[in-house]
């Protein structure tokens, strides 16, 4: 990027940054929960990441309003709205302090860039009742240093700049907190916030979702599983404008691992407690008590500890039994199809060669290929013959079919296993196409109306470079008012052919 683009320009960017922040944490959140010892080996660091990026990817995708305020607050409410565990709310309270700067409009340029990132790390900070070093918030304030001393004022080499700090201050987290140096690995919500950021990254600069950092390739050598702390991991929101200290003095003398945080109206709250129903009791005193979460964390601990013994396959990469090979165009669903976990994408029509040598840089011991198109069904039936290793090809008819069968998309199932699912999803999610040429708004509700069946509610659209706006709203009018029970989701595929691909499930 070699100017900085205007926060009008730059709202798209957002959401391409969201996209790959998203789809990197879903590649990577096993392997985080897996080195997820401190401040409890409870072992879903990766998982409560990922689903508060995803939170906030799809309040992001689904809203329509473009001012800079608006995309802040709406990406900001998401975050607390969607946030899980500890690591959840930290990563929320990131989210914040960079929206703040987004709302402020202006250019975002370098040093717009590493203002939003020190906001983050100070918002983050402040979250927290005892801040401890070693953790995600010293690779969040190291993310912000970096970005700061690039004193560039191009964008992503700001970014690029704090991401090389954070992951130098990420690797000299194993020394700075005994459980880590005991578990010989580095901080499993550091790590996380590494990998959001090298998502973003790379899906702003256009390039597929970077490959997982190797800095946790001895993770579970000698892990320290010897919790016997608070039993319960309590999280909840409360809707209510009173200040967040009320209820910590309340929650406080209940446990450990206390943060609460608010933006006004909303208060999320988290605890480690032997006692739930004391902390939710407190909670409604205050406000209106919703999203309760439960978990067992000494039951966590040991599913943690049989993971770390047990001789399950070992594959060279992340873990994961199978590789997803899509052939995708369109820069938009290219992220879409990585954020779900699609790492081997290719574009136009690929020949058997093609496929071939894309089959033989991927790891994993099997294979499920989304061809997306009838006609290169054969030559992906010749090249999962001729592959290595197995290959199972899903009989995917267009990109937004192939996308709904990708949400069945699992890192511990076999290609045998995710072959028969996503065939299975396939089948069930109605597909149809619209090419150029022809009236848009009459041409797409017919697609929608083919693909439509009863039981369905989502209708997923993937427009093409061509799309044209007017067509999208009024799809949107007609489907509101004949089929009130179906959610629409529109994404900027990017497409050259189709002009739009539709799917409904």
């Amino acid at each position: 990027m070699t100017a900085a683009p205007t926060a009008g320009d730059a709202l798209a960017l957002v959401r391409l940054a969201a996209s790959g922040a998203a789809g990197a944490l879903a590649r990577h959140a096993s392997r985080i929960d897996d080195i997820n010892v401190f401040p409890v080996p409870d072992g879903d660091t990766g998982a409560n990441l990922s689903q508060t990026a995803r939170s906030v990817l799809d309040a992001l995708q689904a809203n329509s309003q473009p001012e800079p305020s608006a995309i802040a607050r709406v990406g900001a409410r998401a975050a607390l709205l969607g946030a899980r565990g500890n690591s959840g709310i930290i990563l929320s309270q990131l989210v914040r302090g960079a929206c703040d700067r987004l709302s402020e409009g202006g250019l975002l340029d370098g040093p717009a860039v590493a203002d939003a990132l020190r906001r983050a790390s100070t918002e983050a900070d402040a979250a927290l009742r005892e801040p401890v070093e070693g953790t995600i918030l010293t690779v969040a304030r190291a993310l912000a240093d970096g970005a700061e001393a690039a004193h560039s004022h191009d964008p992503i080499e700001t970014l690029a700049a704090g991401l090389a700090a954070a992951e130098a201050a990420l690797v000299r987290t194993t020394d700075m907190l005994p459980s880590l140096r005991a578990a010989g690995v580095v901080d499993a919500g550091g790590a996380g916030l590494v990998e959001l950021v090298r998502g973003a990254l790379a899906a702003l600069r256009g390039e597929p979702v970077a490959e997982a950092a190797p800095l946790w390739e001895h993770a579970h050598d000698t892990v320290a599983l010897d919790y016997d702390g608070p039993r319960y991991c309590t999280g909840f929101l409360v809707a209510g404008s009173f200040p967040r200290e009320q209820l910590e003095l309340r929650l406080a003398p209940l446990g450990d691992c206390l943060v609460v945080v608010s933006d006004g109206e909303v208060v999320r709250a988290h605890v480690h407690t032997d006692d739930p129903g004391s902390a939710l009791s407190a909670a409604t005193e205050l406000g209106t008590l919703s999203g309760v979460e439960i978990s067992d964390m000494h039951a966590q601990r040991d599913a943690l500890a049989e993971r770390a013994a047990s001789p399950a396959v070992v594959l060279e990469d992340d873990g994961r039994l199978a590789d997803v090979l899509a052939i995708v165009d369109g820069d938009g669903n290219r992220v879409l199809y990585a954020s779900l976990g699609a790492r081997l994408l290719l574009s136009g029509r690929p020949t058997a060669e093609e496929l071939l040598a894309a089959m033989r840089t991927s790891p994993a011991p099997g294979i499920v290929l989304l061809p997306n198109d009838p006609g290169l069904q054969v030559v992906a039936d010749y090249a999962a013959q001729a592959s290595p290793v197995p290959v199972h090809v899903v009989p995917s008819r267009g990109l937004a079919q192939g996308l709904a069968a990708l949400v069945a998309y699992r890192t511990d199932q076999s290609a045998a296993v995710l072959g028969a699912a996503f065939a299975a999803a396939a089948a069930w999610a109605g597909s149809a196409e619209v090419p150029g040429g022809v009236s848009d708004v009459a041409a797409l509700r017919e697609a929608v109306g083919r693909a439509l069946a009863p039981g369905s509610t989502l209708v997923t659209v993937l427009a093409g470079a061509t799309a044209e706006q007017e067509a999208l709203d009024a799809l949107a009018d007609w489907l509101r008012a004949a089929h009130p029970g179906v959610e629409l989701e529109l994404h900027a595929g990017g497409q050259a052919h189709p002009r739009y691909s539709v799917s409904a499930e």
